[in-house]
């Protein structure tokens, strides 16, 4: 059944704190659900082999308990799941085959990863009322195995056959929309323009009219791109001569956000001023993500992808490495995550996810 909502995760690597916060965070939101298991009706797919989930010890003892505690399958295919009747449960590990074999665990975490990854986007194309969270990557990992990509959002606006994206960091404390995402900061003036800020609006407004009421009109900060906001051209010109004008058109042309700036960005976070606006529009990477991750720190944070066909998130956190295996990872980030999907679930089916 294409229709029916449902929640693809991607395994991330299993070297890192993927599985732990997808244990943790699954556990949570059953919990959370009235009278666990039983109630929870969303299909929950989770790409990769138990095995994956075993490398840790301690990683093992979360998925043994959950296992026993919860009603959760292993299945073969997502048909399992999205037909009703043939499966007893709403949560399923999916197995993934994978054809390729490594001499070493690293690589092997590459190729894990990044199989979960394809066979998870295969079936959000075969049945699009999905949702996605994708947990960490190791990009040097997958980048070993022949993942050409930035990451997850490169790769998703590829297999989408989608032209634009661009990435928006969700959190208690503000929301940040990313001009440009994984790229140098050499190549950032490139990308910040009249043209592509068009091009991010259009984003932004066709998002807004599809999460929000017809008659929201959100407010949007824009950052500046150069130190003081250009200081009135003696740093740079382009604030005055390019954002400036450009802002002031937007202001008469959109009906559905209304964009203010730009702002020095370190004056504008020190003042506090974020919390004036519903959107902080950040030029490149660090821009953005720095604040909103020493802001959303103990809360957590998601990273959704703005452009697809269909809702992706991810936590606001990498593969943390360092303490993988260690039942250490913060799982906020995650059940977030779950959190927002599942509150898509209920909005596209009108029944309790």
């Amino acid at each position: 059944m294409k229709d029916v909502p449902w929640i693809a995760v991607t395994l991330g690597d299993p070297l890192g704190v993927g599985p732990e916060v997808t244990l943790k965070a699954l556990k949570a939101v059953i919990e959370q659900s009235t009278s666990g298991v039983a109630s929870f009706k969303t299909p929950v797919v989770i790409y990769g082999l138990r095995a994956h989930f075993e490398h840790y010890p301690a990683v093992k003892s979360l998925a043994d308990a959950l296992f026993r505690e919860h009603s959760i399958q292993t299945i073969h295919s997502v048909d399992e799941v999205l037909h009703p009747g043939e499966c007893g449960s709403n949560i399923s590990f999916l197995e993934v085959p994978q054809a390729a074999r490594a001499p070493n665990p690293y690589r092997l975490a590459g190729i894990a990863a990044k199989a979960s990854l394809k066979k998870a986007v295969d079936d959000l194309k075969v049945y699009p009322n999905g949702s996605l969270i994708t947990a960490p990557i190791s990009k040097e990992r997958l980048g070993a195995v022949g993942f050409d990509y930035g990451g997850h959002t490169e790769y998703l606006a590829k297999r989408f056959e989608v032209a634009e994206v661009r990435m928006i960091m969700e959190s208690e404390a503000m929301n940040v929309l990313l001009q440009t995402i994984h790229v140098p900061l050499d190549e950032v003036t490139q990308a910040c323009n009249a043209k592509t800020f068009s091009t991010t609006l259009k984003l932004l407004e066709n998002d807004v009219l599809r999460s929000f009421s017809e008659d929201s009109r959100l407010k949007v900060a824009m950052l500046a791109l150069n130190p003081h906001a250009g200081d009135g051209g003696h740093i740079s010109s382009f604030e005055k001569d390019i954002m400036s004008p450009w802002i002031k058109d937007a202001q008469k042309t959109s009906s559905v956000v209304q964009i203010e700036g730009p702002f020095a960005a370190d004056g504008f976070f020190a003042q506090q001023r974020m919390n004036q606006y519903d959107i902080i529009w950040a030029m490149y990477h660090d821009q953005g993500l720095i604040p909103v991750k020493m802001k959303s720190a103990s809360t957590g944070g998601i990273n959704r992808t703005v452009g697809l066909p269909i809702l992706r998130v991810s936590p606001d956190h990498g593969t943390a490495d360092d303490i993988a295996g260690q039942d250490k990872a913060n799982p906020t980030s995650m059940i977030r995550a779950f959190e927002r999907c599942l509150s898509w679930t209920l909005s596209h089916n009108g029944s309790q996810p």
